[in-house]
Formats: structure tokens, sequence, C-alpha cells
């Protein structure tokens, strides 16, 4: 509710709803994934790269890493986004994945 509804539109964010970032983090195929890189062109909060650290941490066949590339241009979403991905390093890393996050505080 903090964002500009004008500059949300010309920017084309929509913010994912949580049970849409879980769908899409559900659709990665069961594989024996070594080591994964996220993009995330566009991270708001970060419900994509929760939602799919999430989805890989309860995996039978957990990677070894997760490294994380996000771009988001809104100030104003940087602490929350930060908290999200220290919260994804810790589930991580407590189910024995190495999580790395790299945020670009511009556009993709």
């Amino acid at each position: 509710t903090s964002l500009d509804p004008e500059r949300k539109a010309k920017l084309g964010q929509f913010l994912t709803p949580s049970p849409v970032a879980m769908f899409m983090a559900s659709l990665f195929q069961q594989k024996e994934y070594k080591n994964i890189r996220l993009l995330d062109a566009g991270a708001g909060i970060g419900s994509l790269i929760a939602a799919f650290t999430e989805e890989f941490c309860h995996r039978i066949f957990k990677p070894c890493s997760i490294d994380v590339t996000a771009f988001e241009l809104e100030s104003i979403l940087f602490d929350e986004l930060n908290l999200t991905v220290l919260e994804c390093r810790k589930s991580a890393s407590a189910v024995g994945i190495s999580f790395g996050a790299e945020i670009l505080k511009e556009d993709y």
C-alpha cells in the first residue's frame, strides 16, 4: 500500500502473492540439482525467493547451494527483501544448503 499505484502500473509491478509464488516454485521438476541459480527480475519483498527456497528445502534431493540474483527498484521494499533473504539463508542452512544472494538496486 506504500507504493504509488501509477508508478506500479508504469513499471508493470504486480508483487506476486504468496500462493502464486509457491505454485511457481513447485513447477521445477524433481531432479537432483547440485547448484541452483535463481534470477528474480523484480524481487519486491522476495516472495518468489522465499517460496523457491522453501520448496527446495523440503525436497528429498536437496541442492548443495542456492544462489540468488535479485533486482529491485523500490527502495521502500529493500528492508523487507533483506529480511526475506536472511530468513531464506537460515532455512537453507538448517537443512545443509548453502545460500547466497546478491540484491541489485537497479532495473533488470
